[in-house]
């Protein structure tokens, strides 16, 4: 079992059999990835077709958990694919300029922000 602090990040292959026990948790999966439930929960479960997909591998928390890298305000979790990134940016009054090369998906988690890009704004709120 692993219990993750406020902050802290851990990265799982696909095929890597994990559930969640209590607290709340963002979890971020490549595009590929498909969901095999064994229980814990009202959706469809399939356990037969789990069994047959998982990787039963034990490793030490210390493996699994991922060291952010500080660089200015953001802090960048390393993850050992291609698929997707994973950063928090510590913003203030100041104004920021962000780059991105992709996709993003925008989480606000204290306070709010306002975000331009060209002429468009959007306004984002806790939650």
């Amino acid at each position: 079992m692993v219990k993750l602090n406020p902050g802290e990040a851990i990265f799982l292959f696909a095929e890597t059999p994990h559930a969640y026990l209590q607290g709340v948790a963002l979890e971020v999966m490549a595009n590929s990835d498909n969901v095999l439930r064994a229980g814990l929960t009202p959706k469809y479960i399939d356990i037969p077709e789990l069994v047959a997909n998982v990787k039963f591998e034990a490793k030490p928390a210390n493996q699994l958990l991922t060291q952010p890298v500080k660089q200015g305000a953001e802090l960048d979790f390393p993850i050992p694919v291609d698929d997707f990134a994973f950063s928090l940016h510590d913003l203030s009054d100041k104004e920021t300029t962000i780059s991105q090369q992709s996709a993003a998906i925008l989480f606000c988690v204290e306070g709010d922000a306002t975000l331009w890009k060209g002429s468009q704004q959007l306004q984002l709120k806790t939650g």
